[in-house]
């Protein structure tokens, strides 16, 4: 910014990247200018032209595409422009060496404003465009991919709309995917399906196959290529289907169907024979669905389907085709079938021998021979159809006949049914004298038994039923219901009195059950006895049951308290259902009341409060003298709350009952609940524990088990604590491990902690263990200097030492040798009661010391030597001298062992001399000094002294003066 005359002019450079400008084109840029008039002073931007400095832009069409990567499908080329203002403009190719692909880029090299480049595929390559204007370049990386191979695919030109999912391709791979313009698409690993259910029919249908690229020389960066394809989809005919008739009898001749299609019955692959014609042989009776497919022109399948229906036997009505008649001695009649249990069944009533005859009519004429069994064990039976087919009965009941009809071609055609003769005598069913059929249902259930008669001389397979109106299932049973003296149903009880008892299980009480002929709260058997012949279907009622329930006692409470802790006992009883007489119908009772019975361990009826119980809340109530008697009871509370100040096994006993009851039967019940009162366990160690041990020894503990001990198990922990370091050196927690040991490692005091625990709470035993050791001492080596010395033991130097208290002595014995009294003479006792000597003979003595204490004793021993003490004196020769001073010594005492020690000191430490008679070193000083000889002399010993003496160094006095060298006279020197 340039201050000119109150005109600020802001040049502004514009360079090819700003974003406003570089989409502008030409040599030069348009001259803008703003003026903005404020306080005197213009403001005028300039832009000027665009200078050769700046990196030159490569664009595509109008965007800079300078340092990024296009990628581009196919082989078309791609342009490429500039903006740069220089003359000359070069353009390179390299291809990446991370290139997958064989293909090439050209030009590889160029010149001008414009490069178009163009690509030889063959896989995915990438390229880098430089384009250089002689002094700056930018880069571009071109990325080529082939066209996805749709072709490679295999798809099909077309679908069927009613296809389902069809197949379009089963070789698509994990880099591509296939979408479509309609349809539902389904993919499963390399096979891609489409449904094209409700497309119209000719819809062309576009089908586009992406590829996924990776970008060579990037991780993770991809590019697509797509190509597309394209399929019909057409819509079926709907076929149709007419026949001139479509019920066939079995065996009928081979039926021509309509030609145009295919046909099939599910089911029955030989049914359709040469393709267009339907064999009735081939199908069994019954209605069929016969399939009719047809494919147009463009492939497309559809189909209809038409119901056939073969037929077999007809034993009435329209069509029939098969008589059975009773034959007798004036002729044959024909018999009208009905259905029993199911099937069809011919019967003839009232006779003891019977002969049938089955004949075929004009509708099985083309059945030629037959095979019949006829259900009694009489051989099967083989013959010409134009014979009479005709049996003879000689035990009356129900008989099973197998019929086969056989056509000339082989053809069968089978039925079976049933028929019968005898009568059927009417069912008895009653009570047993003298039962009693109020039941007392104190199980799951209880079993009721009625007489059955008017069995005897049942025929085979007459059918019984029995219904009893408690909601069970129909009990069905059919002749002979005794076979070889043993019952053929376990609910018929055959005695051996011939009789036999139909017995029903009943699961429930009879309140609230109904007849529709009888009172309510009784329970009923109709029994049935249903036969072919008419008139054997009246039904037989015995009863009634009279099934009572008692009530079922529940009390519910904790099993475990504590004391002090309140238990609440609840009922939550069941109540009863008894069924009573009143005159001529049955009431149900339901109403329950009881009272409460509370015991101690050994079963002692207890009346609280009192013998461990507390306190009580609500009232027990009682019998009255009287407890199988409910009526005469006095009701307690229905729940009771309990607490116990004494720990132990404590019975709770509710008895309930019909209230209005004034019998045993079935009105009673009771429930017992134990509660054990538990309480806090006391620590008891089964041995006493000691208060000292030594070091070596155990720390043991063994609990006492708790005497009392329910479901909640007593934990016992045991920690042992060093109160030195207050570190735990022994825990252990278990309910079953009740003993415990430490071997402590060092002594001093330890903490033992024991601890029961339930849940009732916790209690605690803490003690102190002091852990000593032997003696553990020291004597310390004594140097003895002098003529003599009294020795007093006990007394330091002549003393054994400790460090730890715990392995102190607690008595102390000294004794010296030699013994001898030549030596040293003995003084007497001092304070602490040892001896006290006075040794007064330079030799070697030992003293001896004996320690004890609770854990053991220690010997210990000291030499030592009565020694005289070392003379140090000596002579200095000179004592002072002027300037300098050489020290000389003498009369200097010196004996074998001795050692001696000469320092010299002015101030501070000078000089070290080790000889007896050392030669010192000359000693200066200008000023004065004071030096001081040390002389120290120590003995083999260990015995010493010190002698000191001191000399002066002077300086040596300088004696000058002036004079004046002339003067005026008078002159004074």
């Amino acid at each position: 910014m340039i201050l000119d005359d109150g005109i600020f002019k802001l040049r502004y450079l514009v360079e090819p990247n700003q974003p406003f400008l570089k989409n502008l084109s030409g040599k030069y840029f348009k001259q803008l200018t703003e003026h903005l008039i404020c306080r005197f002073v213009t403001v005028i931007w300039f832009l000027i032209p665009v200078v050769s400095f700046a990196q030159p832009q490569i664009l595509q069409g109008i965007t800079d595409v300078t340092d990024s990567t296009i990628t581009s499908c196919g082989s078309s080329g791609i342009t490429l422009t500039n903006n740069s203002t220089a003359t000359t403009l070069t353009w390179s190719t390299q291809k990446l060496s991370s290139s997958p692909g064989a293909g090439s880029l050209s030009p590889t090299t160029g010149t001008g404003f414009t490069q178009t480049f163009t690509p030889t595929i063959s896989g995915v390559d990438a390229y880098t465009i430089t384009l250089s204007d002689g002094t700056d370049s930018s880069t571009v990386i071109l990325v080529f991919g082939p066209t996805p191979d749709i072709a490679a695919l295999n798809i099909p030109s077309s679908l069927c709309e009613n296809g389902g999912f069809q197949t379009v391709t089963t070789t698509i791979d994990s880099t591509q995917s296939l979408s479509f313009s309609a349809g539902l698409k389904g993919t499963s690993g390399s096979t891609v399906t489409l449904n094209p259910q409700g497309i119209a029919d000719g819809t062309s249908i576009t089908i586009k196959l992406t590829e996924t690229y990776d970008i060579p020389g990037t991780t993770n960066k991809t590019f697509q290529c797509t190509n597309t394809d394209s399929l019909t989809i057409y819509q079926a005919l709907t076929p149709s289907l007419t026949l001139s008739t479509s019920t066939f009898q079995k065996c009928d001749p081979k039926y021509a169907l309509p030609s145009g299609g295919t046909y099939s019955i599910t089911g029955y692959p030989n049914a359709i024979v040469s393709g267009d014609s339907l064999d009735p042989a081939a199908l069994p009776v019954g209605v069929h669905n016969l399939l009719y497919t047809v494919v147009d022109t463009n492939g497309c399948s559809n189909s209809t389907t038409v119901p056939i229906t073969i037929t077999g036997f007809v034993f009435s009505g329209s069509g029939l085709n098969l008589f059975v008649r009773e034959v007798t001695a004036t002729g044959s009649t024909p018999i009208f079938p009905g259905i029993y249990n199911g099937v069809t069944t011919f019967s003839i009533c009232g006779s003891t021998i019977s002969t049938f005859e089955v004949d075929p009519l004009s509708g099985l004429s083309n059945f030629t021979n037959y095979t019949i069994t006829w259900g009694d064990g009489s051989p099967a039976e083989s013959d010409s159809t134009s014979n009479t087919i005709a049996h003879q009965y000689n035990n009356a009941g129900l008989h099973q006949i197998s019929l086969s009809l056989i056509d000339s071609n082989g053809c069968q055609l089978d039925t079976v049914f049933n028929v019968f003769f005898g009568s059927t005598q009417s069912i008895q069913l009653s009570n047993i004298p003298n039962y009693g059929y109020q039941k007392c249902l104190s199980n799951d259930s209880v079993a009721v038994d009625f007489l059955l008669d008017n069995w005897q001389n049942d025929p085979d397979s007459v059918t019984y039923k029995f219904i009893t109106n408690d909601g069970s299932d129909t009990v069905i049973a059919l002749s002979p219901l005794v076979k070889n003296g043993v019952s053929r149903y376990p609910f018929l009880i055959f005695n051996s009195d011939s009789t036999i008892y139909y017995r029903t299980y009943y699961k429930q009480s009879s309140c609230g059950a109904t007849h529709p002929s009888y009172g309510s709260n009784q329970f009923f058997v109709n029994a049935f006895k249903i036969g072919p012949c008419p008139g054997s279907q009246a039904p037989a009622v015995a009863g009634p049951a009279v099934i009572s329930v008692p009530p079922d006692a529940i009390i519910e409470a904790p099993l475990t308290i504590c004391i002090d802790d309140t238990a609440l006992i609840e009922d939550v009883s069941i109540s009863g259902q008894l069924v009573k007489a009143s005159g001529q119908n049955y009431n149900c009772d339901t109403t329950t009341d009881g009272y409460w019975e509370i015991f101690n361990a050994t079963w002692t009826l207890i009346n609280p409060p009192g013998s461990g119980i507390q306190s009580l809340s609500g009232t027990l109530g009682s019998s009255n003298g009287v407890p199988s008697i409910p009526a005469f009871w006095t009701a307690g509370s229905k729940n009771i709350s309990l607490s116990f100040n004494a720990p132990g096994t404590y019975h709770i006993v509710k008895h309930i009952g019909v209230s209005s009851s004034n019998g045993p039967l079935c009105s009673m019940d009771s429930d017992t609940l134990t509660i054990c009162i538990d309480s806090i366990p006391i620590v008891q160690p089964a041995v006493a524990i000691v208060d000292t041990i030594c070091l070596g020894e155990d720390i043991d503990f063994t609990f006492v088990p708790d005497s009392v001990n329910c479901d909640s198990l007593n934990t016992y922990a045991f920690y042992v604590i060093d109160l030195d370091s207050s570190n735990i050196v022994y825990q252990d927690s278990s309910q079953t491990n009740l003993s415990h040991s430490y071997t402590p490692t060092s002594t001093g005091p330890y903490q033992t902690i024991a601890r029961v625990s339930n849940h009732c709470g916790t209690s605690t035993l803490v003690d102190t263990i002091y852990v000593f050791d032997s003696p553990d001492i020291t004597l310390d080596s004594i140097a003895v200097c002098g003529d003599s010395v009294i020795i007093s033991f006990g007394v330091s130097p002549y003393v054994v030492t400790w460090t730890d208290s715990f392995a102190a002595p607690d008595s102390v014995y000294y004794w010296i040798t030699p013994a001898s009294t030549n030596s040293w003479t003995l003084l007497g006792t001092n304070q602490y009661g040892q001896d006290s000597i006075i040794v007064w003979d330079a030799k070697n003595y030992t003293i001896y010391a004996t320690a004890y204490n609770i854990c053991g004793q220690v010997n210990l021993s000291s030499n030592f030597r009565l020694d005289s003490i070392p003379n140090p004196n000596f002579v200095l020769q000179d004592t002072s001298g002027c300037d300098s001073l050489q020290p000389v010594v003498s009369n200097v005492y010196n004996a074998p062992g001795y050692t001696h020690v000469w320092n010299v000191y002015s101030d501070s430490l000078l000089n070290t001399y080790t000889s007896a008679t050392p030669i010192f070193t000359t000693y200066y000083n200008s000023s004065g000094t004071v030096f001081t000889i040390q002389h120290i002399v120590i003995s083999d010993q260990g015995c010493s002294d010190t002698a000191e003496s001191t000399f002066f160094v002077n300086p040596t006095p300088l004696a000058a003066f002036n004079i004046d060298s002339a003067a005026c006279a008078p002159w004074t020197p």
